[in-house]
């Protein structure tokens, strides 16, 4: 009996000996103090660095104005005249190419002695702007020459068209409620086209090179007007006609497309013309100060080939901050993130629904130079903004390589102009920006 009890009295010592030694572990490793400075004095001092933040508000505003935009890249090219209190009088042309819907190896394409019997247009209209009970007259003109021939040419608004017009083929009125323009045009128009010498319907080359594109233009307003957005893939031109094969004559049609898209064959674009004058006095633009050296305290971003602002960034002060750092000790000066904001007037329903959706910002929107975030935007990256902030009242910038080429002398550019953005110049639309302009800087200083 002792020695079952001497046995059990080992054993639970051996039990408690092993808890205790897992305590005694436990205990050790819930204790031990970790240092969260590890390495910090293996840091050299040249490698540390500051995190700061500063905006900049001496930024000067200027009025400017567009000369020119492309407009060959628009959806719908657009035809009419209106007038907007915010930049008056736009007057909106249209250059449209066409061809065949097929081409033949063959000069005797229409048969034996064909004869032309009508010719319909039919023009489809996609949108309307404006007032859609405005009586508009349409002139469509004959071309004197093609379009310089190169298909990776851009087409812009101010294109001299009015320079190269032949006869007038036809003008009628109408009001831009319908979906489609279908007017019958002179026959003696499209018997040009029985000439196929030359092999010129055997491809859109040599036939854009033999008929030249049509001119479409309409009446100036005074007030009000309207514009309609032409969508040349439902657009065509229908030649009837009927020749004397033997021994069955045919009665048949060809089709001329305007489609711009599908194929590549066609352009089609808006040729713009801007009278500021026409702007309201009280609320729109004052024609005197575009393209002014004169600051001012509130400027006007328009689509259409319209108004855009001019922003200079206070040069001292970009270097003063450099200078900062270099006297602190640091060498470099890494930026964060960079952004510019642009206040707007104070809008009601109705005007926030005309303010541009998005802004964007170029060197030089003429030449379609844009600053590097913008084109970053444009070829697809989304980290820019620039679009309406209703809730704000403002549109903000992200301009992070634009400052950072300014702060390390990639650029000396302090001169940019703000917009309309990508996709949103193609339709009306207007916003005045006002005083309080300000570059918000974040960035770190490394020694």
């Amino acid at each position: 009996m002792w020695k079952n009890i001497t046995r059990f009295t080992m054993r639970l010592f051996q039990r408690l000996s092993n808890i205790a030694a897992v305590l005694s572990v436990m205990l050790t490793v819930s204790c031990t103090v970790v240092d969260n400075e590890l390495g910090e004095g293996m840091l050299p001092d040249a490698e540390r660095m500051k995190l700061t933040q500063e905006t900049i508000t001496s930024i000067a505003c200027y009025q400017g104005a567009a000369d020119s935009v492309v407009t060959d890249d628009w959806t719908y090219p657009l035809l009419g005249s209106m007038v907007q209190p915010m930049d008056g009088l736009v007057e909106c042309s249209m250059v449209a190419q066409f061809s065949p819907g097929f081409f033949e190896s063959t000069d005797s394409m229409w048969g034996d002695a064909p004869v032309i019997d009508s010719v319909k247009l039919v023009m489809n209209i996609a949108k309307v702007y404006g007032d859609s009970s405005t009586v508009m007259n349409i002139s469509i003109y004959d071309m004197i020459e093609n379009l310089p021939y190169n298909k990776d040419s851009v087409r812009l608004s101010s294109y001299p068209a009015e320079r190269k017009l032949g006869q007038l083929i036809h003008s009628f009125d109408i009001t831009p409620k319908s979906t489609d323009i279908t007017e019958y045009l002179p026959v003696s128009y499209a018997e040009r086209f029985l000439d196929t010498t030359g092999r010129v319907f055997l491809d859109d080359t040599l036939f854009h090179k033999k008929f030249f594109p049509l001119y479409f233009k309409t009446n100036s307003v005074t007030n009000d007007g309207a514009l309609m957005g032409i969508y040349p893939g439902k657009s065509y031109m229908y030649i009837y006609y009927h020749n004397h094969n033997k021994p069955t004559p045919d009665t048949a049609s060809i089709t001329m497309y305007f489609d711009n898209a599908s194929d590549g064959y066609n352009e089609a674009f808006t040729v713009i013309r801007r009278n500021y004058d026409y702007a309201d006095p009280l609320s729109g633009v004052n024609p005197d100060v575009i393209d002014v050296k004169e600051a001012q305290s509130a400027f006007f971003v328009t689509s259409l080939a319209g108004l855009t602002g001019r922003v200079v960034i206070d040069k001292s002060a970009i270097e003063s901050l450099k200078e900062r750092a270099e006297a602190m000790g640091y060498s470099q000066v890494a930026v964060n993130n960079a952004s510019l904001v642009f206040p707007l007037k104070r809008l009601s329903t109705p005007s926030f629904d005309f303010a541009c959706s998005e802004l964007g910002l170029y060197y030089d929107y003429n030449k379609q130079n844009p600053t590097p975030d913008y084109e970053n935007r444009l070829s697809g990256s989304s980290g820019f903004g620039g679009t309406l902030n209703r809730a704000l009242e403002h549109y903000r910038m992200d301009v992070t390589s634009y400052v950072q080429r300014l702060l390390n002398g990639a650029s000396d550019r302090y001169e940019v102009e703000v917009t309309p953005g990508s996709g949103v110049e193609s339709s009306p639309s207007g916003v005045q920006l006002v005083e309080g302009v300000a570059l918000s800087i974040t960035y770190t200083m490394l020694k």
